[in-house]
C-alpha cells in the first residue's frame, strides 16, 4: 500500500485491495473472532438463542397491537411488520 494509491497516475488493474478503502481493512474479522472466542461455543449459542427469543417476543407484542400486522413467521431474528398506512408508520418509527 503505497501513499500514491490515490493519485490520478495510479491507473491500471493493480491489486484491488490497494484501490478501494473498504478493502484496505484486512483485519475486519478480528473483532468478531475475539467476541466468538470470548463467548465460547455455549455463550455464542446462548446469545443467538436470546436474540431469536427477543425477536419472537417483539413479534408477539406487535401482533397484540391494533392495526399492526406481522408478515412473517419469526424463525430467527427478523420481524417484518406493517403499521398500516405510511403516515402511521412514520409516526410509530
Amino acid at each position: 500500500m503505497g501513499s500514491g494509491r490515490w493519485h490520478a497516475g495510479n491507473i491500471g488493474p493493480g491489486n484491488p485491495f490497494e484501490k478501494v478503502p473498504e478493502l484496505s481493512r484486512r483485519a475486519r474479522g478480528v473483532p468478531v473472532w475475539v467476541a466468538l472466542r470470548s463467548l465460547g461455543r455455549d455463550g455464542t449459542i446462548a446469545l443467538v438463542d436470546r436474540l431469536a427469543a427477543d425477536a419472537r417476543a417483539l413479534a408477539d407484542g406487535l401482533r397484540s397491537m391494533p392495526r399492526v400486522e406481522v408478515f412473517n413467521e419469526v424463525v430467527f431474528t427478523q420481524v417484518c411488520v406493517s403499521f398500516g398506512s405510511d403516515a402511521r408508520t412514520r409516526r410509530v418509527t
